[in-house]
């Protein structure tokens, strides 16, 4: 991969969609594990500094108050804490402690399972060598 493929927010949505994918595996081939997707939304974090001049208008408190970041930690908290996400089906994604729909194309039960085999390999690789090497 080069440099294009890391620019602004491509790494940290490519990576949320492989925690997606993961979690939903983990789902369906471990039903008896209770897996629940939390997508935060906006939180207290210093991500919003890559957006460039929308990040510095997200830090003026007017716009917290639409949108406070302290918000976000409170669907993990219900995930966390709720009797409520007990009768939810396994899987599911939660945003403002509500349920969410997920996107078809990570609903894939092959996308799942390719996602899942290349993790496994990168993982193996790096057990085995200490690092790992992807030859374009």
């Amino acid at each position: 991969m080069d440099k294009r493929e890391y620019e602004r927010f491509a790494s940290y949505f490519r990576s949320k969609y492989l925690l997606t994918s993961f979690a939903l595996h983990l789902a369906r081939t471990h039903p008896n594990v209770k897996t629940v997707i939390c997508d935060p939304g906006v939180a207290a974090t210093n991500i919003a500094r890559e957006w460039g001049c929308i990040g510095k208008i997200y830090t003026w408190r007017i716009c917290q108050w639409f949108v406070p970041p302290w918000k976000g930690a409170c669907t993990i908290a219900f995930a966390a804490a709720s009797d409520h996400v007990n009768d939810l089906e396994n899987g599911v994604l939660l945003r403002d402690c509500k349920k969410k729909e997920l996107i078809e194309r990570i609903k894939d039960v092959d996308e799942q399972e390719k996602i899942y085999r290349v993790t496994s390999e990168l993982l193996c690789r790096i057990e085995e060598n200490g690092n790992v090497h992807i030859k374009s």
